[in-house]
């Protein structure tokens, strides 16, 4: 017995180590899906904070919920729409739909949230380095610019533009959504683009303009490429296609930038070619 009870006791920091050892990593696993579920939780209660100017409500209503005093989604996720249609002032069937709206967009972006927060993973610095070399670029056919910038514009990137006024900021950013359209046999992308206006200084009759140059400059190159696939992508690459393919939006103040914004990534799950988002501010 004696024999025995030696023999276990030599066994036993052996086999509780391993215990321990069971127990840290269950632990650790534990830790990260309790720190994947808090950051969905933190998420969801900033999004109830959420101010009620940058949900997607008509402006009388968002106004009558102003004057009411109410200012985020939080004071009316609990609110039933016959409270609401007395306090506010707006028929019952206008409440229903204010709260159908509210916790639409809170709980859908609760549920994006936990799975973004889930579904996270680490990378590698050679997957970094992978991804940039395979990094593709919204061309200008401007050599300077595009030697400049490293091969153009970057996608899955936030370029910012600045200068004086006048130095062709706006022209730029029009010369772009055009050529984020040029046909992949050309070196481009040929994605589609989002132009957000907040000063109104978008012109349509530049984009023309821009657009037949560009088509044109297009044309010079196909010429040198007989048989190829060159012709044969310039059919669709037409001034019409040019420009159903920008999608314009005019914010006129923060409100509407703001709810614009919010209601991008729906806009952009229905447009999938979108390559290029634009903020003229």
């Amino acid at each position: 017995r004696e024999a025995a009870c030696s023999q276990a006791a030599d066994a036993s920091p052996s086999v509780f180590r391993l215990t321990s050892q069971g127990a840290a990593d269950a632990g650790v696993r534990a830790r990260r899906a309790l720190g994947a579920r808090e950051c969905a939780r933190r998420c969801f209660d900033f999004e109830m904070q959420r101010d009620l100017v940058s949900l997607p409500l008509s402006p009388a209503v968002r106004v009558k919920l102003a004057s009411a005093g109410f200012q985020t989604a939080e004071e009316l996720l609990e609110v039933k729409p016959s409270e609401l249609s007395k306090e506010v002032g707006i028929s019952k069937e206008e409440a229903l739909e204010t709260l159908q709206i509210i916790r639409r967009e809170c709980l859908t972006n609760k549920t994006s949230y936990s799975v973004t927060a889930e579904s996270g993973r680490k990378c590698t610095a050679l997957e970094l380095l992978e991804q940039e070399h395979t990094q593709n670029f919204i061309i200008t056919f401007c050599s300077a610019l595009d030697n400049i910038l490293g091969g153009g514009i970057p996608l899955t990137k936030t370029t910012e533009i600045c200068g004086a006024p006048g130095v062709g900021k706006t022209q730029l950013c029009m010369q772009l959504a055009v050529d984020v359209q040029i046909p992949e046999c050309f070196g481009g992308v040929e994605g589609e683009a989002v132009f957000i206006d907040t000063e109104g200084s978008f012109m349509v009759d530049r984009v023309v303009d821009l657009a037949t140059a560009c088509i044109q400059h297009l044309q010079l190159i196909a010429g040198t490429h007989m048989g190829g696939e060159h012709p044969k992508a310039l059919q669709d690459f037409t001034l019409e296609n040019i420009l159903s393919h920008i999608y314009y939006f005019r914010c006129r103040d923060y409100t509407e930038l703001l709810a614009q914004v919010y209601l991008l990534s729906d806009f952009l799950s229905e447009h999938s070619k979108v390559w290029l988002q634009l903020h003229q501010a």
